[in-house]
């Protein structure tokens, strides 16, 4: 934990499609060895779908560079970066915004019965009020 004393969000941000992607892949690998991201997959509200992976991952987790299970979890324990404000995952909302198109009508029932399947994996279920965000 004391390694990420030093993390400031504004300075750790996605920067590009291909950060974002990288990053959804990694959540799709590590979610199996963390039970701290199962534990909150119902939690999540703002899901990022991949087309070309067909992956989804967390708005918190796909919008900071080079995330991984471990240095999530990490970052949500440490006091000193959550009380800055370090570790918000609103710091994250205009760059996904830039790198991504919001989903309706058909389109987003689909991926929303896919995020379901996905979840059920883990015997979860999304939130009633889940967003799902298409990589562009």
């Amino acid at each position: 934990m004391e390694g990420y004393n030093s993390f400031v969000g504004s300075e750790q941000l996605v920067k590009n499609v291909s950060e974002v992607v990288a990053n959804i892949i990694r959540f799709n690998e590590d979610i199996g060895d963390s039970e701290y991201l199962i534990s909150n997959l119902s939690r999540f509200k703002d899901w990022y779908y991949d087309s070309d992976t067909k992956k989804f991952g967390p708005k918190k987790f796909v919008g900071f560079k080079n995330m991984t299970a471990k240095k999530y979890v990490a970052l949500k324990a440490n006091p000193q970066t959550n009380s800055r404000g370090d570790f918000d995952s609103s710091l994250t909302t205009d760059v996904l915004a830039f790198l991504s198109v919001t989903t309706e009508g058909e389109i987003e029932r689909q991926l929303i019965y896919r995020l379901k399947e996905f979840l059920s994996t883990y015997d979860k279920t999304p939130r009633s009020i889940v967003k799902i965000y298409v990589i562009r």
